[in-house]
């Protein structure tokens, strides 16, 4: 079906971002109709290779609105063609990867379910994402962690595009998230406010969210 293009929200990625990556390829996946929790669980993955590519294929950093859309194209094309090149890696294997099978079996039985309604606006500024295995997703030990969270936008969708890519990778990151998750979740949330207020005074942005976030264990 070709590559898609970035959509205006990720034009202003300007590094291999972990979560920007996970959501460019967990979107091109949803347009090959690819079951959601293995998207999720595969998209990981891909993220996570970008990330290891050889330093000389770096992107260069621009300061113009051009130079950032030129860099999220790169960033794009790299991880739509780790897209391709992980999923042959794993069809051609005699099995699965451990990890993959233990998410998508979903050992800690919560299943949920999600839809959205854009209504009478002009554009839809939510989101909502359902993790059933946060742990196994991120392959950190302990028990299993469900998460699910909805992202309302205000004024754009730069601050929920933002969130939904980085706020589960902030509150997994806490050194709390196993033993206290009430306050691994407000660190998380203190962390992803943080870099986006950063990054929208850096690139002059005015949009926000209100987010409502569950985890179960």
């Amino acid at each position: 079906r070709g590559e898609p293009t970035p959509d205006n929200s990720l034009l202003r990625v300007r590094e291999r971002d972990t979560g920007a990556c996970m959501n460019w390829a967990a979107s091109y996946l949803h347009k090959l109709d690819c079951p959601l929790n293995f998207a999720i669980v595969l998209s990981y993955h891909i993220a996570k290779e970008v990330e290891l590519l050889d330093a000389s294929q770096n992107f260069t950093q621009h300061d113009t609105d051009q130079g950032s859309q030129t860099v999220a194209a790169e960033v794009a094309r790299c991880v739509f063609n780790k897209v391709h090149q992980v999923c042959c890696r794993w069809h051609s294997a005699p099995e699965l990867p451990y990890f993959v099978k233990e998410y998508m079996l979903n050992e800690n039985k919560i299943f949920s379910g999600a839809c959205a309604d854009q209504n009478r606006r002009k554009k839809m500024e939510d989101r909502y994402i359902c993790i059933p295995n946060l742990n196994n997703l991120l392959q950190l030990e302990g028990k299993p962690v469900s998460y699910h969270a909805v992202y309302d936008g205000h004024g754009g969708i730069d601050a929920v595009q933002y969130t939904l890519q980085h706020l589960h990778l902030n509150i997994a990151k806490s050194t709390h998230f196993q033993t206290e998750p009430a306050r691994a979740i407000e660190e998380g949330f203190i962390m992803t406010d943080k870099h986006f207020v950063q990054k929208a005074n850096r690139e002059n942005l005015r949009s926000g969210t209100t987010s409502v976030v569950i985890m179960i264990t």
